[in-house]
């Protein structure tokens, strides 16, 4: 888990490999979670590797361990939208309940 300044919701960086079929097994979980959670938001994953970020945890575990399902959550200190259009509504921050619900 790591606090995000930039970005608002919730979402995850995740590893993405070669093979489609291992590609949509890698996405399955952040997707069922933005199913479940308006704190959540899919669109603001982002499944690509830079070469910057070869010696982070989930990057590690995904190239060394081969665990397909290594994920950065990252939460957004700057609150989120909850689903709503941002240039309507101003971000709501997050309570520390949702920062506990969320993992």
């Amino acid at each position: 888990i790591r606090g995000h300044s930039r970005k608002t919701n919730m979402f995850m960086y995740g590893c993405t490999s070669k093979s489609p079929a291992t590609r949509l097994r890698e996405r399955a979980f952040p997707y069922l979670l933005h199913n479940e959670s308006l704190m959540f938001n899919y669109d603001d994953c982002n499944f690509k590797v830079q070469r910057s970020k070869d010696t982070c945890a989930r990057v590690v575990a995904w190239k060394e361990f081969g665990i397909s399902n290594a994920y950065t959550l990252e939460m957004s200190l700057g609150g989120g939208d909850f689903g709503e259009d941002p240039a309507t509504q101003a971000p709501i921050h997050f309570t520390i309940e949702d920062y506990v619900d969320m993992g």
